[in-house]
């Protein structure tokens, strides 16, 4: 073993437990996967760091870290069996877990579906409303790389290094100082104040960031440091999964946007309401997609039109087929293949528009960011009201049309123009 993983080189085995490999590194500790010699069964050794061992605080904060998941038993989340210390060694073991964890499957492009993502979701919040009703016990570090997926399809919850048992002395102690915790991409904005009264609804947040990045494939929020992401955190507008995924529900939209409200008291009440919206997705009926402009379009009269205008055509290619003889019928069968030209034009002219939609989205996305960042409100209020739209979008475009009856693209643009009218406002209510 390599030196300065909080083992000592030479150590192949601690206690009960022979090291077998590593697992992964943490803060606190590294995390190895030994055999425990006296049960014959394989387990998660966490050991901490030698440079912290010799750390009241740390050894502390190790042996709270014990206590909190010893007094946890779910099926959703990693079982801890016992801790000890030998020849200078600090550990614990815990619970393997076979599979993988959720961050590793988006480096590796996996794609979940709707009704997975929510199924993952429905077993995080059960397993977290078992400790907060037990505990009163908040994670502070939900994040993909926490959420282990095994095998059988079930979910559990990894690492409660960091989590916080409120109204404990210890804890409190540890905290106080009022030092921010947490990873930032998926921090509540509440976390990032490093408020003091943190509640079960700042896991819901993370929780909610979670599920919108295994649905998306990125985070809602990006920047060139913490500091950036964490401020998007406190203000930037709640981006729409459904900008990145459009064969998501509304359903699975609005829960997740609801989970990441900015205030804690416009999320979830509790954690069984989070579990039963989930499960609620889980056994929605299975749908085909349809693009929102193309459900607008059936609906509309031109579209009822131009269906029976269609039919009538039809009849009368029949007729003349039928009476015309011969030569009219191979005239029919020479405009089969034109009618289904008009058809794949008509795909192509979709798909051309979706890809520059997305194009243009990346873009505006990227520029009302670095606005919001730089608290450049009154230019991105400017940008918003005048946006600078593709030529193809503008007036008499090839797709204007297309533009006109995106609600949902020119609703996107009017809630980042609210949003950034309401900060200038602000803004300028504090200097006066």
């Amino acid at each position: 073993m390599a030196s300065g993983n909080g083992l000592r080189p030479q150590i192949a085995r601690i206690g009960d437990y022979m090291i077998e490999g590593q697992l992964g590194t943490g803060g606190m500790g590294v995390v190895y996967k030994a055999r425990q010699i006296s049960l014959h069964r394989t387990v998660a050794l966490k050991v901490l760091r030698d440079n912290l061992a010799s750390d009241q605080v740390y050894m502390q904060r190790f042996f709270y870290e014990v206590r909190l998941l010893a007094s946890m038993e779910h099926p959703n989340m990693v079982r801890v069996f016992e801790a000890g210390r030998d020849r200078g060694s600090i550990y614990f073991s815990m619970e393997y877990v076979e599979g993988s964890d959720l961050k590793n499957c988006l480096d590796r492009r996996k794609k979940f579906t709707e009704k997975k993502a929510a199924d993952i979701g429905a077993k995080i919040a059960a397993a977290l409303a078992f400790a907060w009703n037990k505990e009163r016990l908040v994670h502070r570090d939900i994040k993909p790389a926490n959420i282990m997926l095994l095998p059988d399809g079930s979910a559990k919850i990894l690492d409660l290094g960091i989590s916080k048992k409120l109204g404990n002395s210890e804890e409190m102690l540890q905290t106080s100082s009022g030092v921010m915790v947490g990873s930032p991409t998926y921090m509540s904005p509440e976390q990032a104040r490093a408020d003091q009264d943190l509640d079960f609804r700042t896991d819901i947040y993370s929780l909610g960031v979670s599920l919108f990045q295994i649905l998306a494939g990125e985070a809602p929020y990006a920047g060139k440091n913490a500091v950036a992401v964490v401020t998007q955190h406190l203000s930037a507008p709640i981006p729409d999964v459904r900008m990145y995924r459009p064969d998501v529900s509304g359903k699975f939209a609005r829960v997740i946007r609801r989970m990441m409200a900015k205030e804690p008291a416009d999320r979830y009440d509790s954690w069984e309401e989070v579990e039963a919206e989930m499960k609620a997705i889980v056994a929605l009926p299975k749908r085909r997609f349809r693009l929102p402009y193309f459900g607008r379009l059936v609906r509309s009269i031109r579209f009822k039109i131009a269906v029976i205008l269609l039919l009538l055509l039809l009849l009368i290619v029949l007729g003349v087929a039928f009476f015309a003889g011969n030569d009219a019928i191979r005239q029919r069968k020479n405009a089969v293949p034109a009618a289904g030209a008009v058809t794949g034009l008509e795909k192509d002219r979709k798909e051309a528009y979706r890809t520059l939609r997305a194009q243009y989205l990346r873009i505006f996305d990227k520029q009302c960011t670095e606005y919001w960042s730089a608290d450049q409100y009154e230019k991105g209020l400017k940008y918003c009201e005048a946006p600078n739209l593709p030529q193809e979008f503008q007036k008499d475009g090839l797709f204007a049309e297309e533009y006109r009856a995106d609600v949902m693209l020119q609703d996107k643009i009017n809630s980042q123009k609210e949003a950034f009218r309401k900060r200038l406002d602000a803004q300028k209510s504090a200097l006066q």
